[in-house]
């Protein structure tokens, strides 16, 4: 498992590529009614794939080019929802704090619950 300021990472299903030196905290939040399936694809040899239920957020770490492709499944088929660039999910790390020893984090702040995901 990987730790972030914000939290601990899920595992991946692949391995980030080496030549991969920088990457960004992501966050993404399903605010739908829908289970959606989250993909990178456009970065070779590697796979990160999640299914998010509905109003389920994720923290990860992606390269910086990466895109983040949105999709559901519908009566035909899957059905791309959205692409949204790393840019667009990045999280601004100066803002998260790790709770203090023995401290709860107070759940109306996401990013204190990031803390102990």
């Amino acid at each position: 498992m990987r730790t972030a300021a914000c939290g601990t990472m899920t595992p991946l299903l692949s391995p980030i590529p080496r030549e991969f030196d920088e990457l960004v905290l992501c966050y993404y939040l399903n605010q739908t009614t829908r289970v959606q399936v989250i993909r990178i694809a456009n970065i070779d040899q590697w796979l990160f794939e999640r299914t998010i239920a509905p109003q389920e957020g994720l923290f990860f770490r992606i390269p910086p080019h990466a895109q983040l492709e949105v999709q559901w499944h519908d009566v035909g088929g899957i059905k791309l929802l959205d692409l949204i660039t790393c840019h667009n999910l990045r999280v601004n790390e100066s803002h998260c704090a790790e709770p203090k020893s023995g401290e709860l984090p107070d759940p109306a702040d996401w990013r204190s619950l990031a803390a102990i995901w």
